[in-house]
């Protein structure tokens, strides 16, 4: 595969994740929720909830081509469906460790930078956008934001210079 062919990839699919399995590369994309629940609510075998998951999100190589894998086809299809749940964050020891993680993550300045500026303009910019700017443009909009959320908002936000909203 090629830097240029995973790039498309992860422009089309965000995140993409890459394994070898009995000396083959696979590429795949998570599983979203939706899918996840259409699938186990189907009334079939979990080998068969297993290849359809496989199907829903293995990129690289081609469906024919996995299905054709050596004869190996059930392990290989095992593997990479609980692999595809797991980095999903569709089992319960995945959601709570992300979760956990993410609440850590939010407890940096950074992250609630980002957030007060989303807030103090309304939702007017996207989380994303927000953090795609330079770091000087965040602290500008900040500064504006927290002005905006205390005075004309009355919002209590307390900074310390040491570790600010903490």
């Amino acid at each position: 595969m090629t830097p240029e062919r995973l790039l498309e990839l992860k422009r089309e699919w965000g995140q993409i994740f890459e394994d070898e399995i009995l000396g083959k590369i696979f590429i795949w994309r998570p599983l979203s929720r939706q899918e996840y629940k259409e699938i186990i609510s189907l009334d079939i075998s979990t080998e068969e909830q297993e290849e359809l998951i496989c199907q829903a999100c293995i990129l690289e190589p081609s469906i024919e081509e996995f299905k054709s894998f050596s004869g190996k086809y059930g392990l290989v299809a095992t593997t990479l469906a609980d692999m595809i749940i797991g980095t999903s964050c569709l089992d319960n020891e995945s959601i709570m460790s992300k979760l956990s993680a993410y609440r850590a993550q939010v407890q940096q300045f950074e992250s609630q930078m980002d957030l007060v500026i989303f807030e103090g303009f309304s939702g007017r910019y996207s989380l994303e956008e927000i953090k795609s700017w330079p770091m000087e443009k965040a602290i500008s909009y900040f500064a504006q934001a927290e002005w905006i959320l205390k005075v004309l908002r009355g919002v209590p936000l307390e900074t310390e210079d040491s570790n600010p909203f903490v």
